[in-house]
């Protein structure tokens, strides 16, 4: 294989991977799982030579020390089986919204025929994520021959009087230290398909966001540029107009002027200076020389 072909490879195996395209082949078609390796006889071999060169307080502490291996090892993968119900719970729930979201597309008809084309597929897409979540999160804590524990014999530590202490101690480190590796393997395969299931519960995600674009985008209002009324407002202005008469008091006779355009001043007629002055009396002086 040429070095662009290994490229090309490699990119087309990363997208896959990316997107968990990849776990639909392990779900649907079978497709080997990249499980981890479990000790097998030539490495459980392996494990009683070296457990042979251990002897008197060099076991105890290796017995002491996979003992707490053992243990961690255990809660690790309660912690695993958990995150897996998580996501089985949190799917319920969300397969409920996308059942209830559809039921309301299906009742309303006012989106262009474009737009419910898209909803349909995302739609469609979106549960096959969640189903995806399922299968994949069930996988993690569904009992079954691939999950088979191990732990050491109990009834071990009660031969400890009957013979070799040291033997006895050998074939328990054997025994914590296979079943530890064994485990672990079991630990590795349940996080792998959590992973799997947190990749498609991403995709969901990402997908209900596409989804929320168009409908978003169809059920925003048109924007209607707003008319100016040119029609003229009709003004009615009242005008006070003063007359002089011979009286001393001045009279006041309101008049009404119609204004039909707004674009004309409003101002009050002006007012006479002789108007407002009130006329003056004559005055005939009377002759007092003597």
């Amino acid at each position: 294989m040429s070095k662009s072909n290994k490229r090309k490879f490699r990119l087309q195996y990363w997208f896959l991977e990316t997107l968990g395209l990849d776990w639909v082949l392990i779900v649907f078609f079978n497709k080997d799982f990249p499980k981890a390796a479990r000790p097998g006889l030539k490495r459980q071999t392996e494990i009683k030579e070296l457990a042979a060169n251990l002897t008197d307080v060099e076991l105890e502490i290796v017995v002491e020390k996979y003992e707490s291996l053992l243990a961690d090892e255990d809660k690790n993968r309660i912690q695993i089986e958990s995150k897996a119900f998580s996501l089985l719970g949190i799917t319920s729930v969300a397969s409920g919204f996308i059942i209830g979201f559809s039921q309301f597309l299906l009742n309303s008809s006012s989106f262009p025929i474009i737009i419910q084309w898209i909803v349909v597929i995302l739609y469609v897409l979106i549960g096959f994520s969640l189903v995806m979540i399922i299968l994949l999160a069930w996988r993690a804590v569904i009992p079954g021959k691939e999950y088979v524990f191990m732990a050491p014999n109990p009834l071990d530590l009660i031969y400890l009087t009957d013979g070799n202490k040291d033997e006895i101690f050998q074939q328990r480190v054997r025994d914590l230290l296979i079943s530890y590796e064994n485990n672990e393997a079991i630990s590795i395969d349940k996080t792998t398909y959590v992973r799997g299931a947190q990749d498609w519960f991403r995709n969901s995600i990402i997908l209900l966001l596409f989804l929320l674009v168009p409908l978003a985008i169809s059920s925003t209002p048109p924007l209607n540029n707003p008319t100016t009324d040119s029609s003229p407002v009709k003004v009615i202005i009242l005008t006070p107009t003063y007359t002089s008469t011979n009286t001393p008091s001045p009279t006041q006779t309101p008049s009404a002027t119609l204004t039909l355009s707004p674009s004309q001043a409003i101002t009050p007629s002006p007012i006479s200076k002789s108007i407002l002055t009130p006329p003056i009396p004559n005055l005939v002086l009377a002759d007092r020389s003597p």
